[in-house]
């Protein structure tokens, strides 16, 4: 491992986070530190997350035996357990250590659990801020002498403008609830790039370049940039977006509707469709760390 996925893998930081395009070994970087946490601390639990089940078994589990399939099995240092559809659910080290297989669907599932690790994978994908949030107080497991383990929390994502949570923790260190600082040095992020992965092919490379072109797409996905995708999607939206409509304008059918957001804000919209089958956006409330009687008051 080189540059970022190196520097990744050998920080002792309570959160560290991998961000980066399609490509750049953000996966084979988190099944590295995985195999080196259990490893290397005999006896932990540790738990590692994809967004889905289904992504455990796609994503995760051909990555992990491209890397350690040649000392897995059951006669070498670690091997799959608990199969359910064909998809493991655990890993099992000759050295007690264990590692838990979990979809990052629900983080009721979480709660309960005492884990010496944790790592996140793709954690842009769905809304995962709350089993981030119910895994952290689940380092707390204590090893055969009494003694804490090195406990750490780490997680990859390519970046999404539509995951603010994210972007507020690892870039601007701040509560994605109440905007309050958090301390730098438990989050730092360590970024890259789809062209820094020299095991990827030149060719494939300028194609996907030669499609995204000069886009924000192309900045998020290849570059893993956070950007604001919202207006690629409507463009015709300008900054000034709520009108007056003209006396006469026939209203055919009127939608309200109300967005509480993964951590923050809370929008709420009405848009009227006219007889022209033009939209208007006639009220709107946004506000940051609104509870429900601010939305129950303005609707």
């Amino acid at each position: 491992m080189t540059g970022t996925q190196k520097d990744f893998f050998r920080s002792e930081a309570k959160y560290p986070a991998f961000i980066g395009g399609r490509g750049s070994s953000k996966t084979y970087s988190f099944c590295a530190k995985s195999f080196e946490k259990a490893q290397d601390n005999p006896g932990i639990r540790g738990c590692l997350t994809q967004p889905t089940f289904d992504m455990i078994r796609r994503n995760f589990v051909p990555v992990w035996e491209q890397q350690w399939g040649v000392v897995g099995g059951k006669n070498g240092i670690w091997e799959f357990r608990l199969y359910q559809q064909g998809c493991p659910q655990e890993i099992a080290f000759k050295n007690g250590s264990v590692i838990d297989l979990r979809p990052a669907d629900d983080p009721e599932k979480f709660r309960g659990a005492t884990y010496g690790f944790f790592g996140m994978d793709e954690i842009a994908i769905g809304n995962q801020l709350h089993v981030f949030l119910a895994l952290m107080p689940s380092l707390r497991q204590k090893d055969s002498g009494g003694e804490s383990y090195p406990y750490q929390g780490y997680v990859t994502s390519t970046p999404s403008g539509h995951k603010p949570w994210i972007r507020q923790i690892w870039m601007e260190h701040i509560n994605p609830f109440t905007e309050a600082p958090l301390t730098p040095e438990h989050y730092p992020i360590f970024r890259a790039r789809t062209k820094d992965n020299w095991h990827l092919s030149k060719e494939e490379l300028n194609i996907w370049m030669e499609m995204f072109a000069d886009t924000r797409f192309r900045a998020q996905e290849l570059e893993g940039e956070f950007t604001a995708l919202e207006g690629m999607a409507f463009e015709e939206f300008g900054d000034i977006h709520i009108r007056e409509m003209p006396e006469d304008t026939v209203i055919v059918k009127r939608v309200n509707g109300l967005d509480f957001g993964g951590s923050s804000p809370t929008s709420m919209h009405e848009l009227c469709l006219d007889q022209s089958d033009r939209v208007w956006v006639t009220k709107e409330f946004y506000k940051r760390n609104a509870d429900d009687y601010d939305w129950i008051r303005k609707g």
